[in-house]
């Protein structure tokens, strides 16, 4: 499946650049925690966006990349290719079993999402509920502070305060129009707790941290059982406080000050109902010690990224973006869709329509049919890797069965172009010699038949209002499957044909038996391809 390649190609992909950001950070761990927020930023974003790049960018090994361009050119340069000696061209694919390890996949990933995607909705419900409850804070002297505070930090997005009963401690939300919400308590702060709460939330807007730990918690909710990325995504939040508290002592704070009040909010906030809320509290418990060993550090680098650096750190993204987005992993390469195609021949070179094409994996039991159209051509797309035979069926000519080929991953593989002889007119299919057979039809037939896949009417054959009767010769095996389809009239339309046989194909019997010996049956089915009057 696509999805479950694109999810496992990603996950391998965010691996590289989580450790590549970890290990900037231990470079930079000298440096200011703006420097390293930068770098944790720029993962977080670069894991957000590879999905897109894998899917646009050609990976680097140039015969991997070849199929998907060959197949974009369009089917029918393949084929030209092909009548000129190419043989068929196979590739892997994502087919497997009807309930694939793939399919399970994709269904406990959805699942976690789901539940993630819950709780982080159910927390911007109950902040937005809280933002809306909340009264707006009218006290000269708070906004006296906010805009002071707001001026020396350079900030010149209009910034609401407010007030409510329902947060334990200082939080902001918003990136077009930011709100600081602060407890209820903060109506008997000093002056100077007010000043430090309000640098450090205001210094969150001039960083726009909002902005990207929104993007973060998505990220979270699409790689939830990936650890690296919850690595990444506390990080990034940890490295954001320790910015902001940069920025209130770079305001003139004493770090003896500002570690005695946030450690005093932070207390007060311990004894209240704590509720997760998708938003950057000013004091989460779980990283106050490092917090406090940084900013009573004298020799720490507190320094802002200037734009220039922050320009540097956007291109290193995408530095390092492209090349990983590009890389072949296995889990991707080996689950790329690929095709079987290619033309059927008689013995003098003459293109047959209306063959039945047969692909069989042994080892998985999967097998396909699919009917030549007037040119002789057939394409097969969706193929897994693995060990294949190749069965062609035809009215005036018996059936030529290739020798096993093995299918790698992504890989073209060149067969000598397919040739079947003139045949016997008495000559039948014949999927096992050594199974009792018997022929049924009518009624008999209808009553063993457990499932039955409507056929589709051809897009092209719809719209120049072809109608008409396929008649298929079956072979239905021991286990109700089908397991050959050969068309009756090669005069038959190729996309009615075509239609016909990919439709039956998918049927299913209860087995038959003779005298207690399961066996196979011999019967013709008709479809029938006519416009509702």
């Amino acid at each position: 499946m696509q999805l479950f390649a694109l999810l496992l190609d990603t996950s391998l992909k965010s691996v590289l650049i989580v450790l590549l950001a970890y290990f900037l950070t231990l470079v930079l761990r000298n440096h200011s925690a703006a420097a390293r927020h930068a770098v944790w930023a720029a993962a977080v974003l670069v894991i957000t966006v590879l999905p897109v790049c894998s899917l646009l960018l050609p990976y680097w090994n140039d015969t991997i990349a070849q199929p998907a361009v060959s197949i974009a050119a369009g089917s029918s340069q393949v084929i030209s290719r092909l009548s000129q000696g190419a043989g068929i061209t196979v590739q892997a694919s994502t087919r497997n079993h009807p309930i694939s390890p793939a399919a399970i996949g994709i269904f406990l990933w959805l699942i976690g999402s789901m539940s993630f995607g819950a709780v982080i909705s159910v927390g911007f419900v109950r902040l937005r509920i809280a933002m809306r409850r909340a009264t707006p804070i009218d006290d000269a002297e708070y906004k006296s502070v906010l805009s002071e505070v707001a001026a020396l930090l350079q900030v010149k997005t209009p910034v609401r305060l407010l007030r409510s009963s329902e947060i334990a401690m200082p939080l902001t939300w918003g990136i077009v129009y930011p709100d600081i919400l602060l407890p209820t308590a903060s109506d008997k702060w000093t002056r100077a707790r007010t000043r430090i709460v309000l640098g450090h939330e205001l210094a969150h807007v001039s960083r726009h941290d909002w902005m990207i730990q929104v993007v973060a918690e998505l990220l979270r909710v699409l790689h939830w059982f990936n650890p690296l990325v919850w690595l990444a995504c506390r990080n990034l939040r940890f490295e954001a406080e320790s910015a902001c508290d940069d920025a209130v002592l770079n305001l003139g704070t004493e770090g003896t000050d500002y570690a005695a009040e946030l450690l005093d909010v932070a207390r007060i906030a311990q004894n209240r109902n704590r509720v997760w809320l998708p938003a950057l509290p000013m004091a989460r418990h779980s990283n106050l010690e490092r917090r406090f060993i940084a900013m009573l550090n004298p020799i720490q680098d507190r320094r802002r990224l200037t734009a220039r650096q922050l320009l540097l750190t956007a291109l290193a993204g995408i530095a390092v973006l492209l090349p990983v987005a590009a890389l072949p992993f296995p889990a991707r390469v080996a689950l790329v869709p690929g095709q079987i195609l290619g033309t059927v021949y008689d013995a003098n070179g003459i293109k047959v329509p209306n063959a039945t094409v047969i692909v069989h994996n042994a080892a998985t039991g999967n097998r396909d049919m699919t009917v030549t159209n007037t040119t002789g051509d057939f394409l097969f797309s969706s193929v897994e890797a693995g060990q294949y035979s190749v069965e062609v069926l035809s009215t005036d000519f018996a059936g030529l069965k290739i020798k096993e080929v093995s299918v790698e991953p992504n890989q073209t593989v060149p067969l000598n172009t397919m040739v079947i002889r003139q045949a016997d007119s008495t000559a039948l299919p014949v999927a096992d010699t050594e199974s009792p057979r018997v022929r049924m039809g009518g009624n008999a037939l209808s009553s063993l038949l457990v499932q039955q896949v409507k056929p589709i009417y051809p897009p092209a054959a719809k719209a120049a209002r072809i109608q008409g009767v396929v008649v298929l010769a079956a072979v239905i095996g021991r286990d109700g499957t089908l397991q050959t389809l050969r068309v009756v009239d090669p005069d038959a339309n190729p996309d009615l044909a075509k239609a016909a046989v990919e439709a039956v194909s998918k049927w299913r019997y209860k087995p038959s038996a003779v005298d207690g010996v399961p066996a196979e049956v011999l019967t013709n089915i008709t479809v029938n391809f006519a416009f509702s009057k």
